[in-house]
């Protein structure tokens, strides 16, 4: 029996927040982290994070995301010379990729109050053959617009 090693990467997301506006909104955002990932499994691996915006008073926002250290279609999170892809979406269904509205991108418009509005943000690394063990992380900007 040949013992086959497990290799794993372990991976996160920082979101950090920004806020664009003449009032006094804020938003917060929890960290995306994902299991460890093993190459040799063949499987694809998901996680979430929380971002909620809240306003003093009821106030139209909408909230972008920056494409961090690769691009909105293909975002990579990094361990040194090393990079794992992955994608970031609105939906649970992971049809709509989250990014500034450009580029086939969408972005998510709601209304907060002060008892503030929270979404889900739904992360997604695809199967990669070729990835090396590390601590890969990537940072994100939030950008909420009222």
């Amino acid at each position: 029996m040949m013992k086959r090693p497990i290799l794993t990467a372990l991976s996160s997301i920082i979101l950090q927040c920004a806020v664009a506006g003449a009032s006094a909104c804020s938003v917060t955002a929890t960290g995306m982290n994902f299991p460890p990932i093993n190459p040799i499994s063949g499987n694809a691996y998901n996680g979430t994070a929380t971002i909620t915006v809240t306003c003093p008073v009821t106030t139209n926002f909408s909230v972008s995301l920056s494409p961090g250290a690769g691009a909105y279609g293909q975002r990579v999170m990094q361990a040194g010379g090393n990079t794992l892809r992955y994608s970031l979406f609105l939906d649970s269904a992971m049809t709509q990729l989250w990014g500034d509205g450009t580029a086939g991108t969408g972005v998510w418009n709601g209304t907060a109050g002060s008892a503030g509005v929270s979404h889900t943000v739904y992360g997604h690394v695809p199967y990669q053959p070729s990835a090396v063990p590390g601590t890969y992380t990537d940072a994100i900007t939030v950008t909420v617009i009222y």
